[in-house]
């Protein structure tokens, strides 16, 4: 037994409120349990409870044990003067005291609580499948599914606003600039997430939009600044991209980072760092107000301007500076355009409606991810196994948001999930 599953039989009530009696042999109706506070205080607010023949409104305070209210000092914490009832699961006290010497009743719960129910939450937290349900979710209700899956979506799209928000701090408050960055960072289709993230954010949209119609020098200042301009070149392509960016280093002050940020072992030529870089200053070149673009078109508008993204034609026999091979991958492929949309748009628009309060915002960023078809990873193919259904992007999202918040910590009593097995 532990406080978090008292709290949850609290909440919910699950538990024989008939004959609920104080230690004193006071009778006690719950009229409403109150609500749950995760921070710090009483575990209840505004709660409201009959005992014998008056009514109290107030606090409610809950433990296993009931010495616990003095281990944690609540008879000394003026936050406890309001709590009208100590609920615990055993206790030997009949009152406990609080800061103004005044008495709280207490109330033992052990002996009104469901054995069957102590047995289903058992089974969750000992369970060794790959997550506590896994046994008996494929016998779920579709619709608590559903429900729980796209809950859990929000709470990752909105797991994502701290960093978009540091963003928008680090620019003040500039929406296209933190745009730039997101999608350099998902661009990098996460090896080179922080490479390419890094290389956007040493170049402000203010000094690309001085050269947009220049492709040579926007390629050159994306490369340069990523540092892949140090070498000594014998193609004519880089050795113009390294004059080109000698000049505009000088021009802007623009830094030069460590190409060891790059990452090449272990990587398809398609996702080698020249490509992913190439890339970028394709969208550079083509992404003028591309947060204000996003904002006033449809949902089906990033696939095809993506699409329609093609790099410089040295790179369509390279992969690497002065190393010429047959080149297929130029495009941005339709996998790291979904990365793209789930990853930097809808967690943009999310941020952006909540930010602003325009709820349409925040449904467009859920119509983004609905629009896509359901991720394909180890996680999402491990919870279709064992009866989880994804019909598009939203609900893989949830998937990999339920795994790492829920189920993995083993909070079921949080999960709608978890509940619906918790009271069958």
């Amino acid at each position: 037994m532990t406080e978090s599953l008292l709290h949850y039989l609290w909440k919910f009530r699950l538990f024989n409120n008939q004959g609920l009696q104080t230690k004193s042999g006071e009778p006690i109706e719950v009229l409403h349990p109150g609500i749950h506070n995760t921070n710090s205080g009483p575990d209840f607010f505004n709660a409201k409870i009959k005992i014998g023949n008056k009514t109290w409104a107030g606090n409610i305070e809950i433990h296993v044990d009931g010495k616990d209210w003095y281990t944690h000092r609540h008879h000394k914490d003026a936050a406890y003067k309001n709590v009208i009832l100590h609920v615990v699961l055993h206790t030997s006290s009949t009152y406990v005291e609080c800061l103004e010497n005044t008495t709280i009743p207490c109330v033992e719960l052990q002996n009104n609580i469901a054995q069957n129910l102590l047995a289903q939450y058992q089974n969750l937290m000992d369970n060794q499948l790959p997550f506590p349900c896994a046994a008996s979710v494929a016998n779920t209700n579709e619709l608590i599914k559903k429900n729980m899956l796209e809950r859990a979506s929000i709470e990752r799209l909105e797991s994502k606003i701290n960093h978009i928000e540091r963003l928008l701090k680090n620019s003040n408050g500039n929406w296209e600039q933190v745009c730039w960055q997101l999608m350099a960072r998902y661009l990098g289709s996460g090896i080179h997430g922080d490479a390419l993230e890094q290389t956007a954010t040493q170049i402000p949209l203010k000094i690309i939009a001085k050269h947009y119609g220049n492709t040579t020098q926007i390629e050159a200042l994306i490369f340069g600044v990523a540092g892949l301009l140090q070498e000594t070149f014998t193609d004519d392509y880089p050795i113009l991209l390294k004059r080109e960016f000698n000049y505009l280093k000088q021009l802007h002050q623009l830094p030069t980072l460590n190409a060891g940020i790059f990452k090449w072992a272990k990587t398809r030529p398609a996702n080698f760092p020249t490509i992913r870089l190439a890339q970028l200053a394709a969208l550079a070149n083509a992404a003028q107000s591309l947060f204000s673009k996003l904002l006033e078109s449809n949902i089906h508008f990033l696939t095809p301007f993506l699409h329609s993204l093609d790099v410089n034609t040295y790179w369509k026999t390279h992969f690497r500076f002065n190393e010429a091979a047959e080149n297929k991958f130029t495009r941005i492929g339709k996998n790291t355009q979904q990365i793209l949309a789930v990853n930097a748009v809808a967690p943009l628009l999310f941020a952006y409606g909540k930010n602003t309060g325009n709820e349409l915002m925040v449904e467009k960023s859920l119509d983004i991810l609905r629009q896509f078809p359901p991720e394909k990873n180890a996680t999402t193919n491990l919870y279709k196994q064992y009866g989880f259904t994804a019909e598009s992007a939203l609900d893989t999202q949830g998937i990999l948001q339920l795994n790492h918040t829920y189920c993995l910590p083993k909070k079921c009593l949080n999960c709608s999930i978890g509940n619906h097995i918790m009271q069958s």
